[in-house]
């Protein structure tokens, strides 16, 4: 069976890029709501287009509305939503769970996918979703060959195949948002992965490394494994983010490697289209945790940033002048960067006898006049000839059908047939010809030029009597008729658009006097909050007993019975009829409360990403449309996870130190690592906004003196 190759479009001459270079797919954000909000993304105006253009190609179009929903957008939103399903889009990405409830219930005929931040990673999360109504999930990046293999929903599968990797479980990341207010859940990622950091362990620090910064994913000779699994439909690219020229060569560079597949034929590897790609993009590549690279070769600790080839070494440098020994040829107009990170254009190029060139070929010594040199090697990060050369659009043509019936004393008829689509034209009478009758290989001839049309001709066939009479004009007038006409159809095709009313059912959810809990982190906090009247969340096992609420991994897999425990991903939901909501469910708004109270939820906690006035207005919001106050939680004291990774950032738990000196403390546990906030969220003075609200304290390292007068202080607010 044919796979998809699904590629990323940040604009509209990535579009065109894509879709000329074989893209089978494309996936494209409108202004708002869309996970990369600094690409260029789509107007509506411009979305009308390229849906019309994909689909002329037979190429579907995925929009990406894959950010949380506030409810103050939620409107607005579901206007968006309207808009892409009426213009004909095939699907949506999405990843706030009460959105996706929402427009299933209202646009049952619109496709929908689960966003990678939806943490899609074993059957119970596949089957949660099917439940929802999505019709495909798009893999946590963190899965294996094995795991996926092992999946066993009905459910269609896309992976990643190529691109950035978030280094966080599933892109679920707080890093950004909590450090610079810009939400990676909200599409603003600052990128907190690729900057600088310290270790320190016991006391020393490390030296300044890209300790967070991961490879470049690339499954190049590596995708038959995925290709024989029957529920895998997709492969998708990373790089919205990424120019024109690139989007068209990485699609030309998967497009030759999954048609041989089909076709059962071995892929040669190019050296030269090889170099091309590290000179386009690269920070190196790994197989990511798809085939299980180890942490050696899943992380570039290096350099967050492109690195391009080795293009040679300043051997010395006098008076502003570099002497670099070149290993690769250069080109004024070239991008490079020295050994201390600084880089630039090569606007001037000169020839050791001081003579200005143009270009130099390998093994030659050239001179550079700059101040940024230093003695070491050089790296060429940018190709002026490469980048001429993939800004010439490819030209991929749409195989069609034409048959002509040229009977006399009948009309002249032509029809055309594309992808189950037919049009036919009719023109004048066809009369017998007096003199100099038209023969079947003139009107084949003149049928064929159409050379300025999307079109080729598969077959072209002709019925046709002998000895007519025809204007060469009126073939061609008929023959751009029946173009048109087709090329207008072949555009339009999409699935009717239907809308339903949407009425707020009855809400499985019965009122609870607001409280107080506390998650504990470490055995000896038990002993001071266990003559508290809260209730408690714990991961210590040991602890799990009693009115002790079990709180489990968001990587959770094997599921313990006779509990009622605190779930941190949509899994768990298919396994216990009651449970408690973590954060890591990113609840923001209130479909999404009502989702998990419905599924059970004793109590959910809301998202941290929010502001305490619009947690307020949440809880009054779900009152107006429920006629019940929702059974949920805010933390109001404590360090937010901001990371989980698939590795050990150390042998031990330690800190990790940024630039400004702060210190975040990271926990490693089972093989991963968990970085946590450099200083707790604290929501004290704002506890006004909560009355509604139960309260909740995550501890961390606080002293036993300090949780009692926390506690003191806190329930003293709370009566």
């Amino acid at each position: 069976m044919k796979k998809e190759l699904l590629v990323p479009v940040g604009e509209q001459e990535s579009l065109k890029q894509a879709v000329m270079n074989g893209a089978d797919a494309v996936y494209l954000a409108l202004k708002d709501f869309g996970a990369r909000k600094y690409a260029k993304n789509f107007s509506h105006e411009e979305l009308i287009d390229a849906v019309r253009y994909c689909h002329l190609y037979d190429v579907k179009v995925y929009v990406t509305l894959n950010t949380l929903i506030k409810d103050s957008e939620i409107s607005s939103f579901l206007e968006e939503v309207r808009f892409v399903h009426q213009i004909g889009v095939d699907a949506v990405i999405m990843q706030d769970w009460g959105m996706m409830y929402l427009v299933h219930e209202k646009f049952p005929n619109l496709e929908i996918h689960a966003s990678t931040q939806c943490h899609n990673y074993h059957d119970e999360t596949l089957s949660f979703l099917k439940e929802l109504g999505v019709k495909r999930a798009v893999l946590a990046r963190e899965l294996s060959l094995v795991e996926i293999q092992d999946l066993n929903v009905d459910i269609d599968l896309e992976v990643f195949i190529h691109g950035a990797l978030c280094i966080s479980y599933s892109g679920q990341c707080l890093f950004s948002s909590f450090v610079l207010n810009r939400s990676g859940n909200r599409g603003s990622c600052a990128g907190m992965c690729r900057l600088p950091y310290q270790l320190v362990i016991d006391g020393k620090e490390t030296d300044s490394r890209y300790f967070l910064s991961p490879k470049e994913l690339k499954l190049a000779e590596d995708i038959r494994f995925f290709y024989q699994i029957p529920k895998v439909k997709s492969f998708k690219i990373e790089g919205r983010m990424k120019s024109p020229s690139y989007v068209g060569f990485i699609t030309a560079y998967y497009r030759r490697i999954l048609d041989a597949i089909e076709k059962n034929e071995a892929y040669e590897v190019d050296p030269e289209r090889e170099k091309k790609l590290l000179l386009l993009f690269n920070r190196g590549f790994t197989k990511g945790h798809l085939l299980m690279d180890q942490k050696e070769r899943l992380m570039n600790i290096d350099s967050p940033n492109h690195i391009g080839i080795s293009l040679g070494r300043i051997e010395k440098i006098h008076k502003k002048k570099s002497y670099l020994v070149l290993a690769e040829d250069l080109h004024q107009g070239d991008g490079i960067r020295f050994a201390n990170g600084e880089g630039f254009i090569v606007n001037f190029l000169y020839h050791l006898d001081g003579r200005l060139i143009a270009e130099a070929k390998r093994g030659q010594t050239v001179v550079l006049e700059t101040d940024k040199a230093v003695v070491g090697p050089v790296l060429k990060t940018m190709d002026v000839l490469l980048k001429e050369e993939l800004s010439h659009l490819s030209k991929r043509l749409i195989p069609i059908r034409i048959f002509a019936k040229v009977k006399i004393g009948e009309p002249f008829t032509l029809t055309a047939s594309c992808r189950g689509i037919t049009v036919t034209e009719t023109g004048t009478i066809v009369e017998p010809a007096k003199s100099s009758p038209v023969t079947r290989e003139r009107l084949i001839q003149q049928l064929s030029k159409i050379k300025e049309t999307p079109f080729v001709f598969e077959t072209c066939s002709v019925e046709m009597d002998d000895s007519v009479f025809l204007v060469m004009s009126h073939i061609n007038e008929l023959r751009r008729r029946v173009l048109s006409q087709l090329q207008q159809r072949l555009e339009e095709v999409k699935k009717p658009f239907v809308e339903r009313t949407w009425q707020a059912p009855s809400c499985r959810c019965s009122s609870i006097t607001p409280g107080v809990s506390v998650t504990l982190l470490r055995d000896e906090q038990w002993e001071v909050v266990k003559d508290y009247p809260v209730h408690v969340y714990t991961e210590n096992q040991k602890l799990w007993s009693g009115s002790v609420i079990p709180r489990l991994s968001r990587l959770a897999k094997d599921y313990p019975k006779g509990i009622v425990p605190m779930i941190g991903e949509v899994g768990g939901c298919q396994h216990y009829t009651k449970f408690f909501g973590d954060y890591f469910l990113n609840v923001f708004n209130l479909f999404t409360v009502y989702l998990f109270l419905q599924k059970g939820a004793q109590m959910v906690t809301l998202s941290p990403e929010l502001t305490p006035a619009e947690m307020a207005q949440l809880v009054t919001d779900y009152q107006k449309v429920f006629h019940v106050l929702p059974n949920v939680e805010v933390i109001i004291y404590g360090r937010i996870e901001l990371m989980l990774l698939k590795h050990e950032l150390a042998s031990k738990n330690a800190l990790l130190k940024d630039r400004n000196q702060e210190l975040y403390p990271f926990l490693v546990e089972h093989g991963n690592t968990r970085i946590f906030s450099y200083r707790p969220l604290d929501y004290r003075k704002e506890l006004s906004y909560f009355t509604n609200i139960s309260w909740r304290i995550d501890l961390f390292d606080e002293s036993k003196e300090e949780i009692s007068k926390l506690l003191k202080s806190i329930l003293e607010n709370r009566k």
